[in-house]
């Protein structure tokens, strides 16, 4: 598939209505404010708040306190499986991770790892050493048809549970029966492991309290203003977007707190790659 050229795109933009035409404007300078946001923060701030949180928390899976939460921001709530996994990582430092982030954009088509590379969710993901573009990379290889993708999607969902990756896995699992064992087989492996790792009871526990985790990040979730009503309000829409095959749009309704780099989910719905998904699910919603 050929890019588009400049003047195609131009061209494009012109036969869009007034208001089409003002959307657009208005999405671009949000872009590049954000994204000139993101990176100033590289060079004025301190980065990494999320690796930080990974390294620290492949030192105490093997020291003690994975989930003991004093007046620090640290605050872990993923699987002690996911802790193991960290430390191993710890070698390859804040920069190493990051051109891993930068290298796993090859998996995706042309138009869309271009899209990221131009766009501030990719980069927020970057800043903070997030898991969320894996997440999406794994997403749009599954979406497109790949058990490999899958199963990686399956993966993070268990090692680093979090809301906004469950309306792409229960989509997956609705429209592809032939991954449903698979991803018993994953959860039952893991459920082993996270048993063996004898952190089990204090990792269920963790999810019953409260840590101000997120201090200092931008959140524009819908949660900030309303509360817990966003709660079966979002769980609500998620569903119905998820139905309709909008799985971008269905992961941040899922969630109740959007930060910078979850905005990444909203690739899911690019016309690309929603004709892949038609092509691998026969008959699905797009």
């Amino acid at each position: 598939m050929t890019m588009p050229t400049p003047s195609d795109l131009m061209r494009r933009f012109a036969r869009m209505s007034l208001a089409k035409r003002a959307a657009v404007i208005v999405a671009v300078m949000v872009n590049v404010y954000l994204l000139g946001i993101v990176i100033a923060g590289f060079f004025f701030a301190d980065v990494g708040f999320d690796w930080a949180l990974y390294k620290e928390a492949g030192r105490r899976v093997f020291d003690g306190g994975l989930y003991t939460w004093p007046d620090t921001p640290y605050a872990f709530r993923y699987s002690p499986v996911s802790a193991y996994l960290f430390a191993a990582l710890t070698p390859l430092g804040y920069l190493g991770w990051s051109l891993l982030h930068i290298a796993s954009l090859a998996a995706l088509p042309r138009r869309l790892a271009i899209l990221a590379l131009v766009t501030f969710p990719f980069w927020a993901d970057v800043y903070n050493g997030n898991l969320t573009t894996f997440a999406v990379v794994a997403a749009v290889a599954a979406l497109a048809g790949s058990r490999f993708g899958a199963v990686s999607l399956f993966a993070l969902s268990v090692l680093a549970p979090r809301p906004l990756v469950v309306p792409v896995v229960i989509w997956l699992l609705w429209k592809r029966p032939n991954l449903r064992l698979i991803f018993v087989a994953v959860f039952a492996v893991h459920l082993v492991l996270v048993l063996a790792s004898g952190w089990g009871g204090e990792w269920l526990a963790s999810f019953s309290r409260s840590a101000d985790d997120f201090a200092g990040r931008v959140d524009f979730g819908p949660a900030r203003f309303i509360g817990v009503a966003w709660v079966p309000i979002g769980l609500a829409l998620a569903a119905w977007l998820t139905w309709r095959g909008k799985l971008g749009l269905a992961s941040l309704a899922a969630s109740p707190y959007w930060l910078l780099h979850y905005f990444l989910m909203l690739m899911l719905d690019t016309r690309e790659l929603a004709g892949d998904r038609q092509a691998a699910v026969p008959g699905a919603r797009t």
